[in-house]
């Protein structure tokens, strides 16, 4: 079967964001159906496969702070894997930090395997997109940035990985409820926007026994550090504390079950509250 027929019943329609999704038109015999149609059955709009990329933004948009904006831009995507990517963790952990770590806490906390459908959201270039993927799940990776899309697309076609790219936002995913094994958000949780709402549907499309996973920065507690947050504010980056983090889950109905922390870095596991069941 082709990649997007085997995501297909995972999905919903961007528009109605109830209607599941027919695929009308795609070239015969293009395995990943790079240039294809999808109809709703539902509300009957269509959404484009476009170069690989499935464009489901609907009728939203993304904030337009500063840091949205600059994952638009061609050099943002250039470096941000390459150079700052590598380097971050261990500049704002205040140790050795290399992504190989970061990844394993990532797929340990997943359990990524074959059947086990993941998402990755904010992708960027899909650092775990692809970790995940190679261990074995289909991933669903989803980002706002055509130029990161691409980017992303043009990695898993060198590895040969079961990733399908879709352009909408964290606080609209076009994902059916309770679907996901996995959910994983990198470093995004302090640019997004609308915190709340994100992990709100990512709540929704994660399954009942499915695992969350975030690496996200905390308020520093240093004069320093938080003079350098504060530069940042403008640019629409929010640093919670610890506490925060734990109601931001709550509020959004995901209950942390294992946190790490070094310096300003934190990597939170947590699955959904059942008493929200």
């Amino acid at each position: 079967m082709s990649l997007m027929t085997d995501f297909l019943p995972f999905l919903i329609c961007p528009y109605c964001v109830t209607g599941s999704l027919q695929l009308t038109t795609g070239p015969t015999g293009a395995s990943h159906h790079e240039n294809a149609t999808l109809r709703c059955l539902h509300c009957a709009r269509t959404t484009d496969v476009i170069d690989g990329i499935w464009h489901a933004m609907g009728t939203h948009r993304a904030s337009h702070s500063l840091a949205q904006l600059s994952n638009l831009a061609a050099p943002t995507a250039r470096w941000y894997e390459d150079v700052w990517r590598k380097r971050s963790l261990s500049l704002l952990s205040g140790r050795p930090f290399p992504n190989n770590e970061e990844l394993i806490e990532l797929t340990s906390a997943l359990v990524p395997g074959p059947g086990r459908f993941m998402l990755d959201v904010a992708c960027s270039e899909g650092l775990y997109a692809r970790a995940l993927a190679r261990a074995g799940s289909p991933v669903i990776a989803v980002d706002h940035s055509v130029v990161f899309l691409k980017k992303l697309r043009a990695r898993c076609e060198r590895e040969d990985l079961q990733v399908l790219p879709v352009r909408a936002l964290a606080q609209h995913l076009p994902v059916a409820d309770s679907m996901m094994a996995g959910v994983a958000i990198g470093g995004s949780l302090n640019e997004i926007g609308d915190a709340k709402q994100a992990v709100v549907e990512m709540a929704r499309v994660l399954d009942a026994d499915g695992h969350f996973f975030s690496m996200h920065l905390l308020r520093s507690h240093t004069w320093k550090g938080r003079a350098a947050q504060l530069l940042a504010g403008p640019a629409g980056i929010r640093f919670p504390t610890l506490s925060g983090t734990h109601q931001l889950l709550r509020d959004g109905g995901l209950v942390a079950s294992a946190v790490r922390t070094d310096g300003v870095v934190a990597r939170v596991t947590a699955e959904r509250d059942r008493r929200e069941s």
